[in-house]
């Protein structure tokens, strides 16, 4: 691949979630009554208002997924912890609700022990 192509693959993976794969979901899962919980990045669910309210609407779970899509193996605690704060609040902002779930994609060694010191959680 060339320089930045990665990145462009991803981009087009994420805006075809967005714009189509989400609603296919939406409609598959909700017709089958299948219940939902979706791992939402706090950052993308605030660019999704429209899929946020029809999660809701659904009756979806909305569990957390962190801040951004974050690898956090090298990153010191405080600025994980920071993170995992900033997104709570913003998941809050956008969904009127605080997650009960965790579940960060990539974590550190540390992850597991900042969830659980935030004491939040129902699950991680």
């Amino acid at each position: 691949p060339w320089p930045g192509q990665r990145h462009r693959n991803m981009e087009s993976i994420y805006e075809y979630g967005a714009r189509a794969g989400f609603w296919r979901l939406l409609r598959l899962f909700t017709e089958a009554e299948v219940p939902v919980t979706c791992y939402g990045v706090a950052t993308a669910l605030a660019r999704s208002p429209d899929q946020v309210a029809a999660m809701q609407e659904a009756g979806w779970e909305i569990a957390s997924h962190g801040l951004k899509w974050s690898d956090y193996r090298d990153h010191a605690p405080e600025d994980e912890r920071r993170d995992m704060e900033e997104a709570i609040q913003l998941h809050y902002e956008v969904t009127g609700a605080r997650p009960t779930g965790w579940y960060t994609g990539r974590t550190s060694i540390n992850t597991v022990r900042l969830a659980a010191e935030e004491g939040g959680f129902d699950y991680l």
